[in-house]
């Protein structure tokens, strides 16, 4: 099997999953919400001072996850920030530091388990 035949396979897969699903299955988890609220700020702040722009959060209670996408002409982290974005790298279970077409710098970062499937 390809490659591409794979991804497209578990693309598939993943999206039967996702209809098995219903939002109305999941609350919002308070602390990993936090969190993520907590990732948007400090982006959103790094955004502001170097032109830069913060996306608007993915967030699917399906998923489970929240996702954050921010984009920057130039990260430049000094002082606090330095231990800031350590500490905002820490909730993460997935984090992509890219180069974009236009020559900026993106970051993506996915909190988990801001979503949580409710008791039965």
């Amino acid at each position: 099997m390809e490659d591409l035949e794979f991804v497209a396979q578990l693309g598939a897969a993943y999206e039967r999953l996702l209809r098995l699903r219903s939002d109305a299955h999941y609350t919002v988890n308070k602390p990993q919400m936090e969190k993520l609220v907590k990732c948007i700020g400090f982006f959103d702040e790094l955004a502001k001072e170097t032109g830069g722009e913060v996306l608007e959060p993915a967030l699917d209670p399906r998923e489970e996850s929240g996702d954050v996408i921010a984009r920057f002409p130039i990260v430049d982290l000094h002082g606090d920030r330095v231990s800031r974005f350590a500490e905002i790298f820490g909730y993460c279970s997935a984090v992509g530091i890219d180069p974009t077409d236009d020559n900026r710098v993106e970051i993506s970062c996915t909190i988990p388990d801001v979503f949580v499937p409710l008791a039965n």
